[in-house]
């Protein structure tokens, strides 16, 4: 697949997109077939095909494995041992997960063709939002971007998280400057910068410079957009300084930098740092983006699941008045789909699955419980096929596992000056106990019934808590583009991080409701 070849014109990539979705069973057929052709002789996967090309085969007798059963062969891999133990193309690279799920980033192969399908998906994008929202090419996005020093495995390979592979390819790098969705105000120097302190300076100081022509904000993950305001909040007198007297701080030093900046700092322009002053030094910073981005359409970050947290603090920047707009479900493993309805509130948005990035099979879950769908009557050892789903299943890849209760930590930032500290621990006990009504039939009845689980507790850490995580995460090999804040602490050294921070505990009062 050529990566580039939907990247100039919208009403082809759209096309596209209606061909690859009508016959969404067809093109599936054909990725499997494909990865069978490519890789049925590798050592992995001979093992279980023993030289046969068939699909069905592959269905019957490859078993579904979780990282830690490919993890042996990627070491092997990265110690120097050739691509086909697990591909029949070269790797060229790998891929680092964000890292939040078990504290320690897990290494993913990747062929260079990988990047073809990356770049695809951000070519959907912009064709779709402008179906909704008019006028975007008359101006410039800022979109903040980061990029994660690079490790390397023992035999050379890289080893860098997936977007700062995507910003140092030619995909990236190589991009036509003259497309309107693809003209950032942060300078390619500024994005590429390993000190993100110095590329965070820089990247809001462009978009400070260039504020009259900012039509879209973003960045990829919600947390990376609010660290960015948070760090606007701390620094906006030195950037107002630097527009002031048209000259870069001397604490950035990056040479690529310097040199980038000099191109927007050509001269001093006082009136444009009186301006931000005066918006940023105002009594609150509710609404400050519609303020210094005043033609600014929407928010482009990803606001689902583990970003959901952020929504509140993004509307209260805004002022409401800016959508939220979610682009895409990708993970390290691979891109698997875009949101046709940008304009959607992110509790509605759902995303179209592209059956050209992979080979998608679903486990069926019953609504709201551990069983399966008695009406289709699929056994649990069975997947299904991304044509095989139906409207209004559940279907999802699950680990569950009891142990003792379950621990919420929660930062608080503001609280009613009025409210007295006893109402404060009546309040939050309730919250203990209406976040466990909210939770499913097998937790309350092994909560309320056989007593598995002891009462959920809410923890109050001091505030900036949860930046101290983000800073822990990104030091352990995270990118900053792609932290989410983990919905499960498995690393001791991050729950210690938690617990030394901890100022209250609540627990819930009383068992959830549970009916047989």
């Amino acid at each position: 697949m050529d990566g580039k070849k939907l990247e100039y014109k919208g009403d082809e990539a759209l096309e596209e997109l209606e061909k690859l979705t009508t016959k969404a069973d067809e093109v599936q057929e054909k990725i499997l077939k494909d990865i069978i052709t490519r890789n049925g002789d590798t050592e992995y996967l001979s093992k279980y095909l023993k030289g046969s090309k068939d699909v069905s085969t592959f269905k019957h007798h490859v078993p579904v494995i979780d990282y830690s059963g490919a993890q042996p062969y990627i070491k092997r891999i990265g110690n120097g041992e050739e691509s086909s133990l697990l591909s029949g193309h070269t790797i060229v690279e790998m891929l680092c997960s964000s890292g939040t799920s078990n504290g320690e980033p897990k290494l993913m192969p990747s062929i260079a063709e990988d990047l073809d399908r990356r770049t695809f998906v951000y070519n959907l994008i912009m064709p779709i939002v402008n179906k909704y929202i008019p006028g975007l090419d008359e101006g410039k996005a800022m979109y903040l971007y980061f990029v994660k020093a690079e490790m390397s495995t023992p035999c050379g390979l890289p080893a860098r998280a997936v977007l700062t592979s995507y910003y140092k390819s030619k995909h990236f790098k190589g991009r036509a400057r003259n497309v309107p969705f693809l003209d950032y105000t942060s300078p390619d120097q500024a994005i590429l910068c390993d000190d993100s302190n110095q590329s965070m300076y820089c990247q809001l100081l462009a978009g400070l410079v260039l504020r009259d022509q900012v039509l879209r904000l973003g960045a990829v993950f919600a947390s990376a957009f609010l660290r960015s305001i948070t760090y606007l909040e701390k620094n906006w007198v030195k950037l107002c300084n630097d527009i002031r007297k048209g000259k870069l701080d001397a604490s950035i030093t990056d040479p690529e930098c310097q040199l980038a900046m000099s191109s927007l700092l050509t001269s001093p322009k006082p009136s444009l740092a009186d301006e931000i002053e005066k918006i940023c030094g105002g009594s609150s910073w509710k609404g400050i983006l519609c303020r210094l981005w005043p033609k600014a359409k929407f928010i482009e970050a990803v606001v689902t699941g583990s970003m959901a947290q952020y929504i509140p603090s993004l509307e209260y920047y805004s002022d409401k008045k800016l959508p939220l707009f979610c682009p895409m479900y990708a993970a390290t493993e691979s891109y698997f789909g875009v949101n046709l309805k940008p304009l959607s509130d992110p509790s509605d948005v759902s995303f179209t699955l592209l059956p050209n990035m992979c080979y998608f099979e679903f486990i069926p879950l019953g609504e709201n419980s551990w069983s399966f769908d008695e009406e289709t009557n699929i056994p649990s050892n069975n997947l299904i096929d991304l044509s095989e789903v139906k409207l209004g299943c559940y279907y999802e890849i699950v680990v569950t596992t009891f142990a003792g209760h379950y621990v919420l930590y929660w930062e608080i930032v503001h609280v009613k000056p009025k409210l007295a500290h006893s109402s404060l621990d009546e309040v939050l006990k309730e919250c203990c106990i209406a976040v466990e009504e909210e939770l499913d039939y097998t937790y309350r009845r092994c909560r309320s019934h056989d007593k598995a689980i002891g009462p959920l507790e809410i923890k109050l850490v001091k505030p900036g808590t949860f930046e101290a995580l983000m800073d822990f995460y990104i030091s352990q090999g995270g990118s900053i583009n792609q932290y989410k804040t983990p919905r499960c602490i498995q690393s001791e050294t991050a729950l210690k991080l938690l617990e030394a921070n901890v100022k209250e505990r609540f627990l819930s009062p009383r068992d959830p409701i549970w009916t047989p």
